[in-house]
């Protein structure tokens, strides 16, 4: 090791010291000799494992300083300028010296670009927008390391494959396509564009680099469903519904097991719109439900048309997908509400640090991907209590 230099730069020099990230080694600066040294902390007494100098000139004037971990773990930063895997204890790189750092996660040198597909426009007050308002959770949990973007309105058809090829070109490393009728287009994206991740809502299929994710949203469909089982006086429910695809059938039996929990012997009648998105139709269903006789509309499809109607009519309404209740201030029950944030954040993450895999995911009320929007004034304190003890006594996976 060198002498120590005549003249000190600071009066305390060793006063770097951290813990690397996973707790199995100490390193510590010294300021006098320039070097940083690794102890093994999983044995006792400590094993002294590296010496890595701080600089990369050994003629540098050496100084105290401290040293940092970066948010994965993978990399040491001695102020000196030298960065080291921080498992191998070698050079990675070297960097201008500074004593204040800011770390920001980067992709091939930039941040990482993530994109969203809607089926409907962003701000439809239910399923667009709640993924929407889960890709703003990701801006302002990840800020500068991500940016973001999103495609809205387009159709479940030979359109999405360009859409892709687009986000694609755009340099989007990872790409969430938020409607059923895209997955065999995302599969076959999957396919094309292997160095990039697709996460598949609602769909069934993976592969190496696709993903699918979705949840219980039956379960609080069910809870809703009790809210709109005590509201109902004449004993017929309403149920606007879009496609005839297993999962729409789970949430109607969801829905109508729920509104039977509150109101034995009631009925639910459901209209189909054939469509996920489409507020004039939806209208029609609900007048066409009230014609019926139901005097409780709930839905399944995206925008708050429904809702707006029943308000309209005096009707005792459930929604679905987001918070909607400023639609219908009145007649507002509940709804079963997406929480998308829960999976967006942590896999974005994954994909801006290279650990990201396929899976399938399934959220649940346990881990707050799925729940309850607050209940309007017309549930009764006895309705939310029976609401409650349910959640209760409801097994948790």
């Amino acid at each position: 090791m060198p002498n120590p230099p005549a003249k000190k730069p600071h009066s305390t020099m060793s006063h770097g010291i951290n813990l690397r990230p996973d707790q199995k080694e100490i390193w510590f600066v010294d300021g006098v000799f320039g070097y940083v040294y690794a102890f093994d902390v999983t044995k006792r007494p400590a094993k002294h494992v590296a010496d890595m100098p701080i600089f990369k000139n050994p003629s540098e004037t050496p100084k105290p300083g401290w040293v940092s971990f970066s948010l994965d773990g993978k990399y040491a930063y001695p102020d000196g300028g030298v960065v080291y895997d921080a498992f191998t204890h070698k050079v990675v790189t070297y960097i201008p010296t500074s004593e204040k750092m800011i770390e920001i996660q980067f992709r091939d040198g930039k941040a990482i670009k993530a994109a969203w597909i809607y089926v409907g426009p962003h701000n439809d007050g239910g399923w667009s927008q709640a993924h929407d308002e889960g890709r703003l959770a990701v801006v302002k949990a990840l800020g500068s390391k991500v940016e973001t973007t999103y495609k809205e309105n387009v159709p479940e058809g030979p359109q999405v494959a360009q859409v892709i090829d687009s986000l694609v070109k755009d340099g989007n490393k990872i790409i969430f396509a938020t409607s059923f009728g895209y997955q065999d287009a995302v599969l076959a994206a999957a396919k094309k564009y292997p160095d990039v991740d697709f996460e598949m809502a609602t769909g069934y299929k993976t592969a190496k680099n696709m993903a699918d994710y979705y949840g219980a949203g039956e379960d609080a469909i069910y809870l809703s469903g009790m809210a709109a089982g005590a509201a109902t006086k004449t004993g017929v429910v309403g149920y606007v519904v879009p496609f005839a695809i297993p999962e729409v059938i789970r949430h109607t039996n969801a829905f109508a097991l729920g509104v039977q929990a509150t109101h034995p012997g009631a009925t639910v009648k459901i209209v189909w719109t054939n469509s996920w998105f489409s507020p004039a139709t939806e209208k029609k269903a609900a007048q066409s439900l009230k014609a019926a006789g139901a005097d409780v509309i709930g839905q399944n499809v995206d925008s708050p048309a429904a809702g707006q109607y029943a308000e309209s009519a005096g009707l005792p309404w459930v929604g679905y997908d987001s918070d909607a209740q400023k639609f219908a201030p009145k007649q507002w029950l509940t709804a079963a509400v997406y929480n998308w944030g829960v999976y967006y954040i942590p896999r974005v993450k994954a994909s801006m640090d290279g650990t990201w895999k396929t899976g399938s995911y399934y959220g649940s009320l346990s881990d707050g991907f799925t729940k309850l929007a607050p209940f309007g004034s017309l549930v009764s304190s006895a309705t939310k209590a029976a609401i409650a003890d349910f959640m209760s006594e409801a097994p948790r996976p």
